[in-house]
């Protein structure tokens, strides 16, 4: 596989909310999306989403599984590849801060996302079939 111009995404869910993240695009516009990465030459695809969570979310999480494959016919990735990922349980160890572990994440704002809301359930739906959820 070319890993050049891959991008993966992370799909967490927990409690009927997804986790999220809001970026500002080149043009000022601020949109949520899910976590994601473009792929490191020779990065393993479950990696680079590990990757994304813990650069856009302050949290360390893992790979549960394969959800999707997409081949955007317009834009700058070739190949966009989602996963359903965990986060890994936070434990503070004596008085240490689990955030102190990683820089600052690179996103605008993290939230989980009530997947009540129809316009999010409708936007993900097709993901969150294929990921059985």
């Amino acid at each position: 596989m070319d890993y050049r111009r891959t991008k993966v995404e992370a799909l967490v869910v927990r409690n009927n909310h997804l986790l999220m993240v809001r970026h500002v695009s080149e043009d000022g516009k601020s949109e949520w999306q899910l976590p994601a990465a473009e792929l490191e030459e020779g990065e393993n695809p479950e990696d680079g989403v590990e990757r994304a969570l813990v650069s856009q979310t302050g949290h360390e999480g893992f790979v549960r599984g394969f959800v999707h494959r997409q081949k955007p016919k317009e834009g700058p990735y070739k190949v966009i590849l989602t996963y359903l990922a965990e986060l890994r349980p936070t434990v503070d160890f004596m008085g240490l801060d689990p955030r102190d572990r990683y820089p600052a994440p690179k996103s605008l704002q993290v939230a989980w996302r009530s997947l009540r809301n129809p316009e999010l359930r409708q936007a993900y739906q097709h993901l969150l079939s294929k990921a059985r959820l």
